[in-house]
């Protein structure tokens, strides 16, 4: 049996896209997801849990997201895990993995002119264009509408 690795995310950007430039491989960039989870404790507290991913994009889909993204930005990201080990200067040995991104889509209209921090309009139906994404990225006829 073969292997399969892909990871579906949507969430919102914590800060703008960083480009980075690295030597061999060209040039990278780096976004900073937030998703985001609510649940009820066993007392009826309902508590919100934030999880932050790492996503790398390269080639054209990494200069779109620089030139398009900003902080507050609502995306869905499909990509794979890849884990990575290096040392530091005290040889301690870190860990990371991150999501290396395949494709991406814009859940959030453009940012409002206006406003120093980017305000990201239309959420209401982002929800359902999302599904309709997945959908589309994981080969699965479109679902039916309810009349």
């Amino acid at each position: 049996m073969s292997s399969f690795n892909q990871v579906i995310l949507i969430g919102n950007l914590g800060k703008d896209p960083e480009v980075l430039q690295v030597s061999e491989l060209g040039s990278f960039v780096r976004l900073s997801l937030a998703t985001h989870k609510k649940f009820k404790t066993k007392d009826g507290e309902v508590r919100e849990d934030t999880q932050w991913h790492t996503v790398y994009l390269n080639n054209n889909l990494g200069r779109v997201a620089a030139a398009s993204l900003k902080k507050g930005a609502k995306v869905l990201i499909s990509g794979e895990l890849r884990t990575r080990d290096w040392q530091d200067k005290e040889a301690q040995v870190h860990r990371l993995t991150a999501v290396y991104a395949k494709e991406m889509k814009f859940l959030s209209a453009k940012p409002r002119e206006t406003t120093d921090e980017a305000e990201f309009l239309d959420e209401d139906n982002a929800y359902e264009k999302a599904k309709r994404d997945i959908d589309q990225i994981l080969g699965r006829p479109p679902a039916e509408t309810a009349a």
